[in-house]
């Protein structure tokens, strides 16, 4: 097959330009948009498309550049987020599914009973087939954030690298099979086909795959959320409780009191006196802020602080119905103040006190917490700064920003969240 006029270059030029554009989209619907360098990779993907379409057509058959489009597109996979596993998958499956689509419009040119008089028709028909399994594969394709077990990859992975092992050996068997070449071909065209749906199959088995591994998760963090919920209740139940037979006890009291008073008895009605205020101060301490997430994990934690007898009087000042889902409201505060709590315990009674501050200015959550830490001169002690990754990825994930510093054996963390 050779060209027919100089000018069918720019024609090969712009029908794979439309392969690009649609490879571009079902990479930015399986990996996500690219953050960084979007221009560059763009400009760079086309100017290696155009390079390759010049130099096949100075030197090669045109219709070979169909075999150098998808690995081309691969050059792009830098430029995407980091997700190795889920670009080697989708990397092999369109692999996989192009070479046997390749292979069958082959099977087909070899069973007509003529030859195609002008090469672009051939590669006019290769664009249009090329299109239509692209845009299946976006129509069920879609970018997920929930990661499958690895036995599922496993399974996932297995597909589409059995059907690329399983082409040029089936390819091989049949050339020295004495089957007649008509039906040769045939057959070799239906496996293509079968190979080809079972490509298309990972697709379906991935987005199912994540969408249980998501309601897999929803349904943890819905657990999680319901035994903070019980706790928190519980701990309000108490104190509620407590309070309650505080002011039933309020009139019996004041007469104690009163008769203490009058006899005389200043010390032992000092520490009657300071005995009541300490449970009406300890029920005065629960936290409500008019947000749920919020006041459960800070109650909790805050009361496993005391327990430890560490000082902790947060000074929150937030609008009720803050937008922060649950999940980050445990993996913020619950670390932060896990982490406090690991490094308070090592350290005397005297010194173990928290300093707590959460604010909110112009759409912006503003978290300050400091603790006492024990150093060794050349930072923390080992085994400090657990989940102090996770608190970096929430704030991230609001555009946020975490800093942490050392001075004077004070361990400081400031958190803003943005666009609250």
């Amino acid at each position: 097959m050779t060209h027919a006029t100089p000018y069918d270059v720019f024609v090969d030029i712009f029908l794979y330009v439309i392969d690009w554009c649609i490879l571009i989209e079902l990479m930015d619907r399986m990996y996500g948009k690219i953050a960084r360098n979007r221009r560059l990779a763009v400009l760079t993907s086309f100017g290696g498309i155009i390079l390759l379409v010049l130099y096949s057509h100075l030197s090669l058959p045109s219709y070979t550049n169909s075999f150098f489009l998808v690995p081309l597109s691969f050059l792009m996979l830098v430029f995407y987020p980091k997700n190795t596993r889920k670009k080697l998958l989708f990397s092999l499956c369109l692999l996989s599914l192009t070479y046997s689509y390749l292979f069958m419009l082959n099977d087909i040119t070899n069973m007509l009973p003529f030859r195609f008089p002008w090469v672009m028709i051939y590669l006019i028909i290769f664009h249009l087939g090329l299109w239509g399994i692209l845009f299946l594969c976006l129509h069920l394709c879609s970018w997920e954030q929930a990661d499958i077990p690895r036995s599922l990859w496993g399974i996932l992975f297995s597909i589409p690298l059995c059907t690329l092992i399983a082409m040029p050996i089936l390819l091989i068997f049949l050339s020295y099979s004495t089957i007649n070449y008509y039906v040769r071909s045939v057959l070799h065209f239906v496996l293509q086909g079968i190979f080809l749906s079972i490509n298309v199959l990972v697709f379906i088995l991935y987005r199912r795959f994540t969408q249980y591994a998501k309601k897999e998760a929803e349904h943890a963090l819905l657990s999680s959320r319901l035994v903070w919920q019980e706790r928190h209740y519980q701990e309000m139940m108490d104190i509620s409780e407590e309070l309650h037979a505080i002011r039933h006890d309020m009139k019996n009291q004041l007469r104690t009191a009163s008769l203490l008073y009058r006899e005389g008895k200043q010390d032992a009605l000092g520490e009657y006196l300071s005995l009541t205020a300490g449970s009406i101060e300890e029920a005065d301490a629960f936290i409500t802020t008019g947000n749920p997430h919020i006041d459960a994990v800070l109650n909790l934690k805050i009361s496993d602080l005391r327990k430890n007898k560490i000082v902790c009087d947060p000074d929150i000042a937030i609008p009720p119905q803050l937008p922060l889902s649950f999940s980050h409201t445990v993996t913020l505060f619950g670390n932060l103040l896990d982490n406090a709590l690991a490094a308070c315990l090592k350290l005397e009674v005297p010194r173990r006190e928290i300093q707590l501050t959460v604010s909110y200015q112009g759409q912006s959550l503003l978290i300050h917490m400091d603790n006492p830490v024990l150093t060794d001169g050349s930072g923390l002690m080992p085994g400090y700064g657990t989940g102090l990754k996770n608190v970096e990825k929430t704030a991230a994930a609001y555009h946020g920003i975490l800093q942490t510093q050392i001075t004077d054996g004070r361990y400081y963390t400031d958190i803003v969240l943005y666009n609250l």
